[in-house]
């Protein structure tokens, strides 16, 4: 039994000792700045406490903090990161990760500028810390489910013109037009609220051609419909 408790207090004690030596002296320096960020590691989030960042100016520690989980959100790790400088503005920032699941050190891809009293980050939208860029999620594949006619005659049935999985749509713009190819009505985030008007006035009976677009999504989504009356 004192063998193995030696032998857990041994391990213990050289996983501490494997922890990066970034220690520095705050006091040495008047300025400073605020970093929220999230360390990635091969892509992956970090959800360990032992995880540390620390922030380089000319090559010397000017911060230091462990990864610590959000209160509101116990699954998401943050780092709240104090840059210390006696400049007010103007000098490179870089960062060294510690992973402590592997014990390894990296350094982060890119730099930032160091400028006092400013916050960089929030909880909401961290700065990604991570050795290589983070590549974004790909965007799920969108089918349009949008009805081809409408009866805007004021019986509440059909009155407006409905797309089905209009919240999957979020951000695109809707652009409608007649058959001479004029445009009669234009939003974004349509809320299956046209009614078959123009500027106020009723259009006829027709078809007419929809276009949803967006400016970061390479969908494109045409269609016509058919406006009875």
């Amino acid at each position: 039994m004192k063998i193995t408790l030696s032998i857990i207090v041994l391990l213990y004690g050289l996983a501490l000792a494997a922890q990066p030596n970034w220690d520095f002296d705050r006091s040495l320096y008047s300025e400073s700045m605020t970093i929220v960020g999230q360390l990635y590691f091969d892509s992956i989030a970090s959800s360990n406490e032992n995880d540390q960042v620390a922030a380089l100016i000319n090559g010397e520690i000017r911060g230091v903090t462990n990864s610590q989980p959000l209160e509101s959100a116990d699954s998401v790790y943050l780092v709240f990161l104090q840059v210390f400088s006696n400049s007010s503005a103007g000098d490179s920032v870089a960062f060294r990760l510690y992973h402590a699941d592997t014990n390894t050190e990296v350094d982060v891809y890119f730099q930032v500028a160091f400028e006092a009293n400013a916050i960089l980050g929030q909880n909401s939208d961290p700065l990604l810390l991570s050795p290589n860029p983070i590549l974004p999620p790909e965007a799920p594949v969108i089918e349009i489910d949008a009805e081809n006619f409408f009866s805007p005659n004021g019986d509440g049935i059909n009155d407006a013109w409905m797309v089905n999985n209009i919240d999957e749509l979020a951000g695109f713009r809707l652009v409608i037009f007649n058959t001479y190819g004029e445009q009669v009505f234009e939003t974004v985030d349509y809320q299956n609220d046209w009614e078959g008007e123009y500027k106020g006035n009723t259009l006829p009976a027709d078809v007419y051609l929809y276009v949803f677009t967006h400016p970061e999504r390479p969908e494109q989504f045409s269609g016509t419909i058919s406006l009875v009356r």
